[in-house]
């Protein structure tokens, strides 16, 4: 699937993709996740949240007093991030490939998060998943959570 091609399946979904946690296979799907997420991420630092769409995670995040990147192929997902989350702990919404993360320094995060599937990681072009990706921009103890 071509990076154009994923852009627009994702920006299809638009408010959807808010709303969709909020169904009951969406609220069970959340608490499972940051039931999960509140146990194994660190209480304290920075977090790349990769692949995050409209930010339900990195509201959660910022919540709990993490400063969150929220980052995410979708323009669309992204904007309606940028009108629902206010808290000042999400430090940066911007528009990214899962396959290149070179935009932020190595070292850069304390976690990170991928959640949900990886579209435009299904290309035969990756040479690296971005699991591999992903641990270049983590810290020495950092932590990535992948599902």
């Amino acid at each position: 699937m071509s990076t154009d091609a994923v852009r627009e399946y994702y920006a299809a979904f638009g408010m959807r993709e808010w709303q969709r946690l909020e169904t009951a296979e969406g609220i069970v799907e959340f608490a499972v996740n940051t039931h999960f997420l509140d146990r194994f991420l660190p209480t304290t630092g920075r977090v790349l949240d990769l692949g995050g769409g409209p930010g339900r995670y990195a509201e959660w995040l910022a919540k709990r007093g993490l400063r969150v990147v929220l980052a995410d192929a979708s323009p669309e997902l992204l904007e309606i991030a940028r009108s629902r989350i206010a808290s000042p702990l999400v430090e940066e919404i911007a528009t990214a490939d899962a396959r290149d993360l070179s935009r932020w320094d190595n070292a850069s995060f304390d976690a990170a998060l991928l959640l949900g599937r990886c579209t435009t990681c299904q290309t035969r072009t990756i040479v690296e998943p971005p699991s591999v990706k992903l641990s270049g921009s983590l810290g020495l103890a950092g932590r990535c959570s992948l599902r």
